[in-house]
């Protein structure tokens, strides 16, 4: 796929994870990118550093590594799509955060509730 075409591609993603956000954070948008990508996550405004990928087969724990690099220290998740799906309501869209940050949110969530 060409440069300019796979770009637009990961904006739309990009934004539809930014969208979907927005029902928790209403501020959620699409971050500031340069052409090194390196000024904002990829959706801002969240308590997460959010990196969106898609393609044929992205590779997560690439992405992983360019957020780890970048991040201001927010927990990291990463939102993933495959190239030919045209949904995040796809079952092969999916997020994806360390075991860390999950079992942190899993036990902030729980206690919420009372279910500890």
């Amino acid at each position: 796929m060409g440069g300019r075409r796979s770009r637009n591609k990961g904006k739309a993603w990009e934004r539809e994870v930014a969208i979907l956000l927005r029902e928790f954070w209403e501020d959620s948008r699409r971050g500031f990118q340069s052409r090194s990508g390196g000024d904002e996550a990829d959706v801002e405004d969240t308590p997460f550093w959010v990196e969106c990928k898609v393609g044929a087969r992205p590779n997560t724990f690439a992405a992983f590594d360019q957020a780890e690099e970048a991040s201001d220290g927010r927990p990291i998740l990463i939102a993933i799509k495959r190239n030919a799906k045209n949904s995040h309501e796809d079952p092969s869209c999916f997020m994806a955060m360390r075991i860390e940050n999950f079992l942190d949110l899993l036990n902030f969530i729980l206690f919420q509730v009372n279910l500890f």
